[in-house]
């Protein structure tokens, strides 16, 4: 592995004058001033893409309660809301009848079920997802706003 010029010490590169492949390099690392997640005391954390959890919210080896925890984590923006439209989060869990009584009675019941084991904030209904505050942190592109809860961030 080719080390870039400011990380070979042998180099005789002056310190300062960064070549602008070596400065994208840096920008591109520096994880401390562009993506800061910080859940304190140094606690040790982990990301998943969106992607990956989109794919297990929709997985049918997984609990519908574990399932709608994904589907949050999949959906959500930087402030932790997955805002969902009509029968879109029943979608998501494979019923293809979005708006019959038994899907609703099963999507309501699985998503008390992630509220009670901790999965998901107790404001969280068919219509959003919210992520627990402690457990959510995204650095990165998205909207940092529920219409659902009537929240706005700058």
């Amino acid at each position: 592995m080719t080390l870039p010029a400011f990380l070979d010490f042998d180099s005789a590169d002056v310190p300062g004058e960064l070549s602008p492949a070596d400065a994208a390099y840096i920008r591109a690392v520096d994880h401390e001033s562009v993506n800061r997640i910080d859940f304190g005391g140094g606690a040790s954390w982990w990301a998943s893409p969106h992607e990956q959890s989109k794919q297990r919210a929709r997985d049918p080896q997984f609990p519908l309660w574990l399932r709608v925890r994904y589907a949050a984590e999949g959906w959500s923006n930087r402030i932790g809301h997955a805002e969902m439209s009509k029968g879109q989060l029943a979608g998501i869990l494979g019923y293809e009848d979005r708006y019959c009584r038994a899907t609703v009675v099963a999507v309501s019941r699985a998503i008390r079920q992630a509220i009670g084991k901790g999965l998901l904030d107790p404001s969280s209904g068919p219509s959003c997802l919210v992520m627990p505050y402690a457990d959510h942190q995204q650095a990165g592109r998205g909207t940092r706003f529920c219409r659902e809860h009537r929240i706005v961030r700058a």
